[in-house]
């Protein structure tokens, strides 16, 4: 499967791919108030692709307004992440927010409920008529919580774990939902290449870009360690 990590700006991909991309993933440094990608990720998205928007408390309601000028909105997701310190005089800030739209076209948008499915914690058939042991998550994700700087998929540069990583599982629920194997992925702001590494792993095709270079440097380290994992399961 054809997966690029670049050190390069994400602006460098409109004029290579118009509305080519089934997904998009966007994940900015929060405070950054650059809202310019926005443009960019419709111009690549195809008519019923999705783009998946990260933000916080600091952002996400200019993002939101922007958005909502120009494509269709499905969702606002609260990823609950309980851990670290807390602040005594005010609630603690525990989660972030993903924003999900999709671009209006022809074609339904992907939603692939059955790929991300969750037991259902109610089996009992008297308040469980249809039978089924599964449901699809809703706009709250307490189950993917829990991603401390302890863990063991924390990427490290220079003794420290690479600010604004996203686990794994995270994404793995984005990309499983909004796209099938085969589909084209943008990853905007990739970090340390969270985003291609599971397009690695779940067949997709992933176009990504960092522009920190110590950053993508870790980051190839990582998507080269997965390849070579890859080819050894075959």
């Amino acid at each position: 499967m054809d997966i690029e990590y670049r050190n390069a700006p994400w602006d460098t991909l409109a004029e290579e791919f118009p509305e080519q991309a089934d997904l998009i993933i966007c994940d900015p440094i929060y405070e950054n108030e650059d809202l310019s990608y926005i443009e960019t990720a419709i111009q690549c998205l195809r008519p019923g692709g999705a783009l998946w928007v990260f933000s916080d408390a600091s952002g996400v309601a200019q993002t939101k307004v922007e958005l909502d000028k120009h494509l269709k909105f499905m969702n606002w997701i609260i990823w609950e992440n309980d851990w670290g310190g807390r602040p005594r005089n005010r609630f603690g800030q525990k989660h972030d927010d993903i924003l999900y739209y999709t671009k209006k076209g022809p074609e339904p948008h992907t939603f692939n409920a059955s790929a991300v499915a969750i037991p259902k914690k109610m089996t009992n058939q008297a308040f469980n008529p249809s039978g089924r042991t599964t449901k699809i998550p809703a706009s709250v994700w307490s189950d993917l919580a829990g991603f401390s700087t302890m863990a063991s998929e924390r990427v490290h540069l220079n003794g420290h774990c690479v600010r604004w990583q996203k686990p794994k599982k995270l994404l793995e629920r984005i990309i499983l939902s909004s796209s099938n194997p085969g589909d084209l992925v943008l990853d905007f702001f990739s970090g340390v290449a969270t985003a291609p590494v599971v397009c690695l792993e779940l067949d997709r095709r992933c176009v990504a870009t960092e522009v920190d270079k110590a950053v993508y440097g870790v980051g190839v380290k990582r998507l080269d360690q997965a390849r070579l994992d890859a080819e050894t399961k075959v």
